[in-house]
């Protein structure tokens, strides 16, 4: 059971889970991360690591022009056309902000910036993704608002009609 202190509950500890959860803290909550293995990881540990950026400090450095125009235009290509297009306008909007934001919070990104399928430019910004989650995890951990719980496997959501 959880506290009654507890405004979030966050499931799974992989790089998701803990920006989540820092996210939340960030915002004054006091939240509950679940972990149903042993150790925070999940499938972020095991994913190439390989994050979409545009506009950043790296490209610029490496002298590539981008902008979350040409992002967008990029994804709705590479989607043919079926990708929702106000969706993929909120995320491109928005990412530019989460790669300031994941800096801020200690993850280190490779300065080699690289071209994937899809991508009109040099865009691929790559992180060691086991590293990335130990640094949000121990971000989050700093604010004193986190209880992790590993092992804690979550099987369900019970509501109150309340």
């Amino acid at each position: 059971m959880t506290s009654p202190t507890t405004d979030v509950i966050v499931i799974g500890g992989g790089a998701a889970g803990w920006a989540a959860a820092l996210s939340a803290a960030e915002g004054g909550a006091q939240v509950l991360l679940l972990e149903k293995l042993a150790e925070s990881g999940g499938s972020s540990a095991l994913s190439g690591g390989c994050l979409a950026f545009a506009g950043t400090d790296l490209q610029a450095a490496a002298g590539v022009a981008d902008s979350p125009d040409l992002l967008y235009r990029d994804l709705v290509e590479v989607g043919q056309g079926v990708n929702d297009p106000a969706l993929v306008r909120t995320y491109t909007e928005a990412q530019l902000g989460t790669y300031d934001w994941l800096k801020a919070a200690g993850v280190r990104f490779s300065p080699v910036i690289e071209t994937a399928s899809g991508q009109s430019v040099p865009r691929v910004h790559t992180v060691d993704p086991a590293d990335m989650v130990r640094t949000l995890k121990a971000a989050a951990e700093r604010t004193g608002r986190v209880e992790y719980r590993p092992g804690q496997a979550a099987s369900g959501l019970a509501t109150d009609a309340a």
